[in-house]
């Protein structure tokens, strides 16, 4: 499914786009400019769960090694995680 950068989706849009979704589905892939990001959720969620919630997804930059995301605690957008992580999470930077 393509999305246009300047356009909000809400939980209405992914509600309304989840049969687009095949059931099978293990995770996004999100491409801004030339950064790939992945995001997949939760155990025992599905795709179409994660794209309408703002604390059941996970991470990666490769779609093969999956972080927890630390949530923004104001969880007012969908998605998301805290200001300036993953880029400021040790294991991002390499340090562990």
């Amino acid at each position: 499914m393509e999305m246009n950068a300047n356009t909000r989706y809400g939980v209405r849009f992914f509600n309304a786009s989840c049969g687009k979704i095949p059931t099978w589905a293990e995770y996004t892939q999100i491409k801004m400019g030339s950064v790939l990001d992945y995001f997949k959720p939760q155990k025992n969620h599905s795709v179409c769960d994660m794209l309408q919630s703002s604390s059941l997804h996970q991470w990666s930059h490769d779609g093969l090694s999956w972080m927890s995301v630390v949530y923004s605690p104001e969880q007012k957008h969908l998605g998301g995680s805290v200001n300036q992580w993953p880029r400021s999470h040790d294991a991002f930077n390499g340090d562990k």
